[in-house]
């Protein structure tokens, strides 16, 4: 995936304006993630709602695993070439700061079309695969670091996957690899369809 110099160099400017900022806040203040938020918008959307479908949706993932996913960005646990320049320049306060407010947002389902062919037989990878176990999550699951992902984009899911079956991703257990790899290319574009099909309500 190509990277615009223009993405970079906004997010950074936006983030030293953030930096100067003199607001007191809380170290969970939604408010304030709601403001430090900004310099997300242009890969994840207003409010966590990504209309860019190489991008995740943040919008209702639960606080703990978002705050992980920027310690893993920040400690080089895991790897993006845009979260690799924009996470490091996050303190702490940050991180808690953008996860508490993603969390409190309604969740938000991909608006991109789905296969439905390929969804069908997706709902047979996920089942096989028990996906639905760790990863088919309520609003009322907000303690959990494990990603919601019915309604998510479908391109991004199977990139995450792909990535998670070649090594290239490995912050997790590993069991994440161990699923991946049990997979062919096919199951995992099916997969992709059938949670990038599912609305949030429809468990």
């Amino acid at each position: 995936m190509k990277i615009r110099p223009h993405q970079v160099i906004g997010q950074i400017i936006w983030f030293v304006l953030l930096a100067t900022s003199t607001a007191c806040v809380n170290a969970q203040s939604v408010a304030a993630g709601e403001h430090k938020h900004g310099f997300c918008v242009s890969c994840h959307g207003i409010n966590g709602r990504s209309f860019k479908v190489d991008y995740p949706i943040l919008a209702g993932q639960a606080a703990p695993y978002i705050l992980r996913q920027l310690q893993d960005f920040k400690q080089s646990r895991r790897s993006d070439p845009i979260m690799n320049t924009i996470v490091p320049m996050l303190s702490d306060e940050d991180m808690r700061d953008l996860a508490a407010f993603y969390a409190t947002i309604e969740p938000y389902s991909s608006p991109s079309e789905s296969d439905p062919i390929k969804a069908i037989r997706g709902k047979d990878v996920a089942e096989r695969a028990q996906c639905v176990t760790c990863h088919l999550g309520g609003a009322d699951l907000g303690g959990s670091e494990l990603p919601r992902i019915q309604g998510q984009h479908r391109r991004y899911m199977m990139k995450q996957l792909k990535d998670f079956k070649a090594g290239r991703r490995a912050n997790d257990s590993g069991v994440m690899h161990r699923i991946a790899q049990s997979m062919t290319d096919t199951d995992i574009e099916d997969l992709g369809n059938y949670f990038a099909a599912m609305r949030i309500d429809n468990r």
